[in-house]
C-alpha cells in the first residue's frame, strides 16, 4: 500500500503549498545552529505546550487506553477487541485526514483554527467517554471493575472512543504539520524536529511514569494539555500573521455568500480558496 500511495504522488510541486516556500539547503553544523536558534525560537517556545500534548496524547491512544480494555473485567473476555480498536483508531485517523484534504482544496487555511477546533472537540468528547466508562485503575490493575461508572465499559463504546482519539490525533498532526512550516518558513525542517523532541520526550516520560498514575488524572493532564496548547496555538496564529489580507479576506467572503456558503464558517477562519473564489464569482 505504501509503494501505491508512493507511486501516485505528485511529482510537480504546486506553487501555493508550503513545499515551495522551502530554504536553502545547510551543511551539518550549519544545520545544528539552525535547530538551536529555531527552538529558542518565541512562536516555537510558545507551541511547546501543543506539541507536548501529542506525546501525552499519542502514548494514551497507542498504550494506556488500550491496557485498559484488557484489564477491565467487562470487557477482557473480548479477545477481539484490541484488534478492533486499532482498525478503528485507523478508520478515524483515514477518514479525518481525507475530509481534512477535501475541505483545504475549497477553504483556505482550513489546516489551522477549524482543524485545531475539530481535534480538541473529539479529543474532549473522547476523554468524557473514557471518564464515564474505564475503571479508575483499568490501566494498571488487571479485572479492574468499577459499579460507580456512569456508563457501563461496552464494546461499542470502546470502540467509538477509538474512533474519536484517530480522528483527533489525525487533526493534531495536521495542524502540527502546518503551523511548523508556517512560523518559521526557513527553518521549517527544524520546526517540525523540535516539535518531534516535545513530542517524544513526553511520550517517554509518561510511559515511564505510568504505573503510578490512574485514568482520572491522564484524563485531567490531557484535557488541560490539550486546553492550554490550543489557546496559545491561536495566539501564535494570531501574531504570526498567517492568514490573508484583509482585503483579500472581504473578497471570499463575498463570494462565499453569494454562494450560500455559512457564516458561522468564516468565523471559525474557513475562507473559500482562490480558484473557488473566482468560480463563484464567474
Amino acid at each position: 500500500i505504501s509503494n501505491v500511495v508512493f507511486f501516485f504522488l505528485p511529482s510537480k510541486i504546486d506553487p501555493r503549498s508550503l513545499a515551495a516556500t522551502g530554504g536553502q539547503e545547510l551543511n551539518f553544523l550549519k544545520q545544528l545552529k539552525s535547530t538551536a536558534s529555531a527552538f529558542i525560537n518565541g512562536y516555537m517556545l510558545m507551541l511547546a505546550p501543543f506539541f507536548s500534548l501529542l506525546g501525552s496524547q499519542g502514548s494514551f491512544w497507542m498504550s494506556v487506553f488500550p491496557t485498559t480494555l484488557i484489564f477491565s473485567s467487562h470487557l477482557s473476555k473480548n479477545i477481539l477487541l484490541p484488534a478492533l480498536y486499532s482498525i478503528c483508531c485507523g478508520a478515524g485517523a483515514t477518514i479525518m485526514g481525507l475530509s481534512i484534504s477535501c475541505l483545504s482544496r475549497r477553504f483556505d487555511n482550513f489546516g489551522q483554527r477549524p482543524t485545531m477546533i475539530i481535534g480538541c472537540l473529539t479529543h474532549l468528547t473522547a476523554l468524557v467517554l473514557i471518564y464515564l466508562s474505564t475503571p479508575a485503575l483499568a490501566n494498571r490493575c488487571p479485572g479492574s471493575t468499577d459499579h460507580e461508572l456512569i456508563l457501563t465499559p461496552s464494546v461499542p463504546i470502546a470502540l467509538v472512543i477509538a474512533f474519536l482519539l484517530g480522528c483527533a490525533d489525525s487533526c493534531f498532526n495536521t495542524v502540527r504539520t502546518v503551523i511548523c512550516a508556517l512560523v518559521i518558513p526557513a527553518q521549517r525542517t527544524e520546526a517540525f524536529s523540535i516539535s518531534k523532541f516535545y513530542q517524544s520526550a513526553t511520550c517517554c516520560i509518561l510511559l515511564f511514569i505510568t504505573e503510578h498514575m490512574t485514568i482520572p488524572i491522564y484524563i485531567i493532564l490531557l484535557a488541560i494539555k490539550c486546553l492550554i496548547g490550543a489557546a496559545l496555538y491561536f495566539v501564535v496564529v494570531s501574531r504570526a500573521g498567517t492568514g490573508d489580507a484583509e482585503a483579500t479576506r472581504t473578497a471570499r467572503q463575498s463570494a462565499a455568500k453569494a454562494r450560500g456558503t455559512l457564516p458561522f464558517l468564516t468565523r471559525l477562519g474557513i475562507r473559500p480558496a482562490e480558484s473557488t473564489a473566482t468560480t463563484g464569482n464567474a
